[in-house]
């Protein structure tokens, strides 16, 4: 039997130091967000590799994501 390789529909998501964001993830455009609470998790559509850092970084996740993502880009909640 061939062995084939196999691409996860989305990436491993870090976990981060944030109050409503539990963790985060990226790969090629799309900035993947989990949150506290719900555990539902979004999609972001179009997100530089830029953005995805500054907003790991930020010294709050939670107000860089609600001032520079949330509104910004296209979204759709996958879980």
């Amino acid at each position: 039997m061939k062995n084939t390789e196999v691409t996860p529909l989305y990436p491993v998501l870090e976990t981060v130091d944030s109050s409503v964001i539990q963790a985060l993830g990226y790969t090629h455009g799309l900035l993947f967000v989990e949150f506290h609470h719900s555990n539902a998790i979004y999609i972001y559509f179009g997100v530089s590799f830029q953005v995805f850092m500054e907003l790991k970084n930020s010294e709050s996740i939670g107000t860089y994501y609600n001032d520079c993502v949330k509104a910004q880009y296209e979204s759709a909640r996958i879980v």
